[in-house]
């Protein structure tokens, strides 16, 4: 029978499969680490996690695609992928170098999971437009993790979208400094290029500066003077003084009144620990003055019995017994 009419067994059937998947698999991570050896991340990380989805085995594809993810500012990408590769081998695996590294940075950890929050938040605010408060959260999210390409990027659109190309040039050059192949880099940079040679005006950074500044000095300018409300604000201050006392004086009382409370509260439960001692007290007197009683009515009886026995039986009991009997009768009589 010809080589290529045998019938091959499921084993080597599986194992040429898994050699040429493992194939493909180093084939993407040759070609991703090429690419990120040129500067273009995220065809690298496409490429990486094309890798991954063919060889899961790949510990190198898994590691270089975190390294390119911390590179680009998002550690919480680049943690889960180390503990994932770590999770697939535990044993001599770089992940955990990585991973040991990172928790010795405290405030690098702080600053990137901060910086983090802040996109995500001025990602929802530029979804509702509010560009302005949009703006803010990003300016501040570049400033605690400066590789953050995202919130680069996204403070690009935003200038663009409010027609400062200045600035969004500054944002979208903070990106291009990290990743400069990155596919936003490309377009926010034509975009600018081709608003600017449709007509639109360039403002210099230095103008933005300065038509702020007299922005806030026409505001200032437009206020009150400070002079001509002096006596306003002294009528101010006292009245404010005076509240001031008034509420001191307030919440002194209301100190008063709530210790006195406290307090009552405190001594209350042994006033009531004594006032159930002492019906305890009580009660146990109580039931030793019923038994005593029970046990009198009993003699009383016995006594009357012997009584109405001498009654009809004549003089069998001597005078002395008698004198006792009547005695114990004049006793219960008495207590009764």
């Amino acid at each position: 029978m010809p080589d290529q009419m045998r019938y091959e067994s499921p084993r080597t059937i599986e194992r040429k499969t898994r050699e040429k998947l493992r194939s493909t698999s180093d084939l993407y991570y040759l070609n991703a680490a090429r690419s990120a050896g040129d500067g273009d991340y995220v065809h690298a990380i496409s490429l990486l996690e094309k890798s991954i989805r063919y060889d899961k085995f790949n510990i190198e594809a898994r590691n270089l695609l975190g390294l390119l993810q911390f590179q680009t500012g998002e550690l919480a990408e680049a943690i889960h992928t180390w503990r994932l590769s770590l999770f697939v081998r535990a044993d001599r695996n770089r992940a955990a170098y990585y991973l040991s590294e990172i928790a010795k940075e405290p405030q690098l950890i702080s600053n990137m999971g901060q910086s983090l929050i802040l996109y995500n938040e001025a990602l929802d605010m530029a979804r509702q437009g509010q560009g302005d408060f949009a703006l803010v959260r990003l300016r501040k999210a570049g400033q605690l993790n400066p590789r953050f390409v995202k919130a680069h990027l996204l403070l690009c659109a935003c200038y663009i979208n409010k027609e400062e190309y200045a600035r969004a040039r500054e944002a979208l050059a903070m990106a291009q400094a990290v990743t400069r192949l990155h596919p936003d880099c490309i377009r926010y940079e034509a975009l600018i290029t081709e608003r600017l040679s449709q007509g639109a005006e360039e403002e210099k950074l230095e103008d933005i500066r300065d038509r702020t500044a007299k922005e806030e000095a026409e505001r200032l300018l437009n206020e009150a003077d400070p002079s001509d409300l002096s006596g306003d604000r002294e009528k101010a201050q006292l009245i404010r003084d005076k509240k001031m006392i008034l509420s001191q004086f307030v919440l002194f009382a209301v100190g008063v009144l709530l210790g006195g409370l406290f307090i009552s509260y405190l001594y209350r439960p042994h006033q009531m620990r004594q006032q159930a001692k002492e019906l305890y007290e009580l009660s146990i007197r109580t039931e030793a003055l019923q038994s005593e009683n029970a046990r009198l009515k009993t003699q009383l009886e016995d006594a009357r019995q012997v009584l109405f026995t001498i009654s009809e039986g004549g003089n069998q009991i001597s005078e002395v017994v008698l004198a006792d009997i009547r005695r114990v009768l004049q006793d219960t009589e008495e207590i009764k």
